[in-house]
């Protein structure tokens, strides 16, 4: 049932043309604002574009999500007049983002256990540059960006076989 919808929604998607990939733009800043996870979104993308041009989508996609997000954390959080948490842990927190530079927000960035979203929204707080937040996400975002648009191409190569459209060698799923 859940698969007839989404295949659905995915060849709507793909019959709108050039139209297709700017709805899914929109809907990754959408996603991002709202704090919804985008990995439905990316495996759409694997599934109607494939991984090099998929990439071309969502990894922008995540990126203007991050830029968004970052302005409206800092529209609420830092000049709404909030101060940031106080506690030892979060103090320890800002201070090792502060000290540990690029390297350590593109790890935080490619962690699959903390939200991207929420990361975007308290990046003002902890005085992270804009340029900055957006080149570690940028970094930190995309192998799990290329793992999710592998994965999704891959279920299309698998639809394409059930249906009888193509065939399947080993080959296809190492390089789709």
């Amino acid at each position: 049932m859940i698969t007839d919808v989404a295949l659905t929604l995915f060849r709507v998607l793909e019959g709108l043309g050039a139209w297709g990939p700017a709805l899914m733009l929109l809907a990754y800043m959408v996603a991002a604002v709202v704090l919804v996870p985008v990995f439905p979104l990316t495996l759409g993308l694997g599934f109607l574009l494939g991984v090099s041009a998929g990439v071309v989508v969502a990894l922008p996609g995540v990126v203007l999500g991050a830029a968004v997000t970052y302005w409206l954390g800092a529209l609420v959080f830092v000049r709404g007049g909030r101060r940031p948490p106080r506690g030892p842990r979060w103090q320890a927190a800002f201070a090792a983002i502060e000290h540990g530079g690029l390297g350590l927000q593109i790890l935080v960035r490619a962690s699959p256990f903390i939200p991207n979203a929420l990361n975007n929204y308290l990046a003002p707080v902890a005085r992270i540059p804009w340029w900055t937040n957006l080149l570690a996400v940028a970094a930190g975002r995309l192998p799990i960006v290329l793992l999710d648009l592998y994965i999704g191409s891959l279920a299309r190569s698998l639809v394409e076989a059930v249906e009888g459209g193509a065939e399947i060698g080993g080959l296809k799923f190492v390089l789709v």
